[in-house]
């Protein structure tokens, strides 16, 4: 299986390096421009600046998790579980999420 260049980003990223995490940002900043924005318009007493660190952290907290190799790349993981994540901390409950074990 070949590796993506965000893909790689990520790995390296778990691995701890700190430019690559940088680097993913940077690739990734339209997604973390497009998922702030649609948490936007969900809670509009947030800033969007605000929002877009929430999503970062999220993606960090995400890097932890992800597996390459598993099925998906990690742009499509944090696409998919990011907004669940926003929701949580804007709605300040800890909803039980249960990951399938193919995710």
């Amino acid at each position: 299986m070949s590796v993506t260049l965000p893909d790689y980003l990520a790995i390296e990223g778990q691995r701890g390096c700190r430019w690559s995490t940088e680097e993913l940002f940077r690739y990734h900043h339209r997604m973390i421009r497009l998922l702030a924005g649609k948490a936007m318009c969900a809670a509009q007493s947030h800033d969007r600046d605000d929002l877009e660190s929430e999503v970062r952290v999220a993606m960090l907290e995400l890097l932890k998790s992800w597996k390459h190799g598993a099925g998906c790349s990690f742009a499509t993981y944090c696409f998919n579980w990011i907004p669940l994540r926003l929701r949580r901390r804007l709605d300040g409950v800890d909803y039980i999420v249960k990951v399938p074990a193919y995710a």
